[in-house]
């Protein structure tokens, strides 16, 4: 841990790094990507740390309470609202089915079920657009022009297979009667599978 630490350390800091220095010495088209993939490298870092930003503190308490974890979740779905204003996410359609998922699991667990069925609803929506739309073309104004790159996972199961499973979590007893519910694992139903690798 020390060497890491101070390996780590050594480096030296994000905004002298290769990406931030390409957008200040490149011109015309090479520096118009270089900063669109600096922003890409930095909407992936920052929605990757939302997602994880809770931490065990030094004195074994965590650093957010549900709540507020609750709020952090809110502002990763509005940070890829803000860039991708179109709606055309692309991989972050994954990114979004997945944190939909973590709020209807903490809002089914509080009690409020109609929150719930809304995130539950909007984590179903997400992951069947990832399935059918994650290689579309990108309209978001910032990313104009640029392509879209590439993905990879290490689970067999697509997106819609992922959060059927996820819905067999005893948190969502309490809903799992409601026509709401049944509709989402019914419409999940029909994309669930494997990803189809070509």
């Amino acid at each position: 841990m020390e060497d890491a630490t101070k390996m780590a350390e050594s480096m030296p800091y994000m905004v002298i790094s290769r990406d931030f220095l390409l957008t200040r010495v490149l011109s015309g088209n090479k520096a118009y990507s270089a900063k669109q993939s600096l922003i890409s490298n930095l909407v992936q870092h920052l929605s990757n740390n939302l997602n994880d930003l809770q931490t065990v503190m030094d004195s074994g308490e965590y650093a957010y309470t549900p709540a507020e974890c609750a709020i952090l979740r809110d502002k990763r779905i509005a940070l890829l609202h803000l860039f991708y204003e179109n709606g055309d996410f692309g991989f972050y359609h994954s990114h979004l089915s997945d944190t939909h998922l973590k709020q209807a699991k903490h809002y089914a667990q509080i009690g409020d079920l109609e929150k719930a069925l809304e995130h539950l609803s909007s984590a179903a929506t997400h992951s069947i657009r990832f399935i059918t739309e994650s290689d579309m073309g990108n309209t978001a104004l910032v990313f104009r022009g640029s392509s879209r790159g590439s993905w990879s996972t290490n689970i067999p199961e697509n997106d819609a297979a992922v959060l059927l499973g996820n819905m067999e979590d005893k948190v969502f007893d309490s809903i799992r009667s409601c026509e709401e519910f049944i509709k989402i694992k019914n419409m999940l139903t029909s994309y669930a599978g494997s990803w189809i690798i070509e």
